[in-house]
């Protein structure tokens, strides 16, 4: 696997993604002040307003304790506490919910959900994708061009918010991904509104069938084999084998995005990411340097 040279504008996102995660860590140990109760309550009922704008995304839920259930991470710390993070398996689905500030007209305003992996937002095609839900009157569902079909709207439905199913490809690169959400009004060329960057983490899933890890594993095994946090470490030889009591300690709140930094750092191309074989000689390469 080739690596590219390192420049400065590469340094600087390894150092700004460096600073994110420590400020993450201190504040996720000393706890955060919640936000008032009264103020949510406010953004749950969009303005019914005409007025001539794009919408403003006052929300985005990725819902990462509800979506944490199907994809086997209920037990990642860092679904909880400060600034939970979604924990997703690729070649599932999750859900999405968008609030704005005034109902969403559907034949006046665009939306469009940017995913994004890597240094920059988009970078290169295979590694971004964009979701615009269009409407098509003949059958009133939707239409959603894709760069590559790594994310696809299954379900898109207005209940006073924004409420999405979103399947996440079973060939989607792995790691920590983006998320944006840009707003458009058909009579405003060129305004927009764009939210913050949303994170979520994709990993790999051994309980879907067409999922090149953990294939020919017995489903029953599963939970055994990848969501156990204690064990034993086997060593000695095959006559004698000797096991030690070992905590792995993968859901703690630090490991994802260690795991991040050391592929950031490293440099391991995104658009590859999603080759289980050329992730393990990238880690093996990384804890043997």
């Amino acid at each position: 696997m080739s690596r590219r040279p390192k420049d400065d504008y590469y340094e600087r996102y390894v150092y700004r993604m460096m600073t994110r995660f420590n400020e993450d860590y201190h504040r996720r140990v000393r706890g955060h002040v919640p936000s008032d109760p009264e103020s949510e309550e406010e953004t749950d009922k969009p303005a019914r307003t005409h007025c001539l704008k794009p919408l403003k995304v006052s929300e985005v839920d990725t819902h990462p304790a509800k979506n944490s259930r199907e994809s086997h991470t209920e037990l990642y710390e860092i679904i909880h506490g400060y600034r939970p993070t979604a924990v997703l398996r690729r070649g599932f689905s999750f859900v999405l919910t968008l609030k704005f500030d005034r109902e969403y007209e559907i034949t006046k305003d665009i939306i469009k959900i940017k995913f994004g992996i890597g240094e920059t937002f988009p970078i290169r095609l295979n590694t971004s994708v964009v979701i615009v839900p269009g409407y098509r009157p003949r059958d009133s569902g939707f239409k959603t061009p894709v760069p590559r079909e790594f994310f696809s709207v299954k379900h898109w439905v207005w209940i006073g918010v924004k409420l999405s199913l979103v399947h996440i490809s079973v060939s989607a690169p792995v790691g920590r991904w983006i998320l944006m959400v840009e707003t458009y009004h058909v009579q405003l060329e060129g305004t927009r509104n764009v939210t913050e960057k949303t994170d979520l983490y994709i990993l790999f899933n051994p309980w879907h069938k067409d999922e090149s890890v953990g294939a020919g594993m017995h489903p029953g095994g599963l939970d055994e084999y990848l969501l156990k946090d204690t064990g034993k470490v086997w060593r000695g030889t095959a006559d004698s084998p000797e096991g030690r009591p070992w905590v792995f300690g993968q859901f703690h709140h630090v490991v994802l995005p260690a795991i991040t930094l050391l592929l950031a750092k490293f440099d391991m191309p995104c658009d590859i990411r999603g080759d289980p074989i050329e992730l393990v000689r990238a880690l093996s390469s990384i804890v043997s340097t």
